[in-house]
């Protein structure tokens, strides 16, 4: 997300947020699921501009299905149509969200045919969900919402809220993570019309069996990360794309993997799991390659800031030795998503 029109709303969001001691309402929202969402669901959804006495949100909304009366937790109204656009699902804050609880959600989505979206929520961890998807195209914790979760949550604010517009949002996730899932097929057991245009590349001429067998042999995760590093150097120095990976920025992922490879509480097989993600803007320190778990975001633009969640400091000149003085915080954030 980069639309500066929902940079207010996303910094009015981190505000609040820092001002909401939502730690002392945990063991009362853990009793149960009317307490999660009065102690820390109902809050939140007022600091995103939705409130009861609004008529914003409706709880215990009725939908009749078979002749029976059934209740979804919470609905959200579409302010103009006024119609249940999206119904949120909750559990006591003390219970991790599973598979059932998604199909719960799900079934109240076929059940309100005006439904659009869906949230699952435990009052702490939020799950979102366009209307026939099994995937969240949003996903964090209040513990530790970061800087593009604010950019998202900025378009999702009440005052800024269309459902078309958020809608994109959801459409890219979801057409990003399908090419990611179908390249890793496709690099899994790669079809002979890609070997094929692989050796043309090579200088080959005759492809045969012996030659397909052989390119086979070579799809390893060592020489797939060769050339993706042969692609990110590349891409630095390609401007075309619009984001240039520079070399300060790759510097920086240097010394922040440095950092937690050293610190002792990170394992080898976890070190694998960190890598980066260039964006228009923002530099982002990721694990599991996913842009819901940021370690540090940083931003290079212009005065050169680190923010990890909603702490953030300003970098000097060395880089290395000014990412060191935040070791401490770079690797209790690492360690969120790698335990």
């Amino acid at each position: 997300m980069t639309n500066p029109n929902y940079t207010p709303a996303a910094k009015e969001i981190r505000k609040k947020l820092s001002n909401w001691d939502f730690n002392k309402q945990k063991e009362h929202a853990s009793t149960g699921e009317t307490a999660s969402r009065v102690s820390l669901v109902d809050p939140f959804l007022a600091i995103l501009g939705y409130k009861v006495e609004n008529d914003d949100v409706r709880h215990e909304y009725t939908v009749e299905v078979n002749s029976k009366k059934l209740k979804v937790d919470t609905v959200i109204i579409d302010g103009k149509a006024r119609l249940p656009i999206i119904l949120i699902e909750c559990k006591r804050s003390s219970v991790a969200l599973n598979d059932n609880h998604l199909r719960q959600l799900r079934e109240y989505l076929d059940w309100v045919p005006e439904s659009k979206m869906g949230i699952l929520t435990n009052g702490l961890d939020y799950q979102f969900y366009l209307k026939g998807q099994s995937t969240p195209f949003l996903t964090f914790n209040l513990d530790t919402v970061d800087q593009l979760t604010l950019e998202r949550l900025g378009a999702f604010h009440r005052n800024n809220f269309n459902f078309n517009e958020f809608k994109s949002i959801a459409e890219e996730f979801y057409f990003v993570e399908q090419f990611e899932n179908g390249l890793a097929e496709e690099l899994k057991a790669p079809s002979s019309d890609v070997l094929k245009s692989i050796y043309k590349r090579m200088g080959g001429k005759r492809f045969d069996e012996k030659v397909e067998t052989k390119l086979n042999e070579l799809f390893n995760s060592f020489s797939l990360q060769g050339a993706v590093d042969k692609l990110r150097e590349s891409e630095s120095r390609n401007s075309k794309l619009g984001i240039v990976t520079t070399q300060e920025e790759l510097t920086a992922f240097s010394v922040i993997r440095t950092i937690l490879a050293t610190s002792g509480k990170v394992k080898p097989a976890m070190l694998d799991r960190i890598a980066y993600r260039d964006f228009k803007g923002h530099f982002s320190i990721i694990v599991d390659d996913s842009q819901t778990k940021a370690v540090c975001i940083l931003d290079f633009s212009g005065k050169k800031v680190l923010r990890i969640d909603a702490f953030k400091a300003e970098l000097e000149e060395p880089i290395e030795v000014s990412l060191s003085k935040y070791k401490k915080e770079i690797i209790d954030s690492a360690l969120r998503y790698l335990a």
